[in-house]
C-alpha cells in the first residue's frame, strides 16, 4: 500500500520558557512541518527544536525564512532572488541541520518520484490550456513576430496574430487566417 502525505508547509512555531542565559521566560523555537495525511487531516510534526534564538529576527523573516525551506524542501525554484542576507543565513543554516539531522525524507520530492494523481485532478480545460501553452512556446522558439515582420506584415498585423493564440480553441470560427484578411 502507498503511503501519500502532502505537505503544506513550515512554519515557526514558538512557546514561552525560562532561559537561563537572559534569565527571564523566552521564546522557544521549533521549526513544524504541517501536512495532509492518506485522510486528508491536518498533522504537525516538528522537524526541528530550534531553541532560544539569540538573533533578532522579525516575524516578516521567519516567515519567509519559513517559505524558503518549504520551496527547497519541494524543489521548486524561487521567482524572485532573497535579498536580506539575515534570512540567506537562518535559512542555510536551518537547512543544513535539516539534512545532517535527517528530518525530511528529501525522496519525496525528487523529480524521479514525481507522478500524477489521476483521480486528483480537477481542472476541466487542461486541454485548451495545454494548447495554448504548446502554440506560445512554438511561437517563441520559432520568432513567429520576426518571421511576420520580415514577410511584410505591418506591426498591427502582427501582434493581432500573435494574441489569436490566446483565444479560447474551443470557439468556432475563430481563425488567424481570417482576422489578418479583414486587416488588409
Amino acid at each position: 500500500m502507498e503511503h501519500h502525505v502532502e505537505l503544506c508547509s513550515v512554519y515557526f512555531k514558538f512557546s514561552l520558557r525560562y532561559n537561563k542565559e537572559k534569565q527571564k521566560s523566552d521564546a522557544y523555537y521549533r521549526l513544524v512541518e504541517s501536512y495532509r495525511n492518506l485522510a486528508g487531516r491536518v498533522c504537525h510534526r516538528t522537524i526541528l527544536n530550534i531553541g532560544f534564538i539569540e538573533d533578532d529576527y522579525t516575524a516578516e523573516q521567519l516567515n519567509l525564512t519559513a517559505r524558503l525551506l518549504t520551496a527547497r524542501y519541494e524543489q521548486k525554484q524561487a521567482i524572485f532572488e532573497v535579498t536580506d542576507e539575515a534570512v540567506k543565513e537562518l535559512t542555510e543554516r536551518l537547512w543544513e541541520r535539516i539534512i545532517g539531522e535527517n528530518r525530511l525524507d528529501l525522496t519525496a520530492f525528487d523529480p524521479h518520484n514525481r507522478h500524477i494523481n489521476a483521480d486528483t485532478m480537477r481542472h476541466s480545460n487542461v486541454r485548451e490550456i495545454g494548447a495554448e501553452w504548446l502554440c506560445d512556446q512554438t511561437m517563441e522558439e520559432l520568432d513567429i513576430a520576426r518571421v511576420l515582420t520580415t514577410a511584410g506584415f505591418s506591426e498591427e498585423q502582427t501582434q493581432l496574430a500573435i494574441t489569436q493564440n490566446h483565444q479560447p480553441r474551443s470557439i468556432p470560427g475563430i481563425r488567424v487566417e481570417d482576422s489578418l484578411m479583414d486587416k488588409g
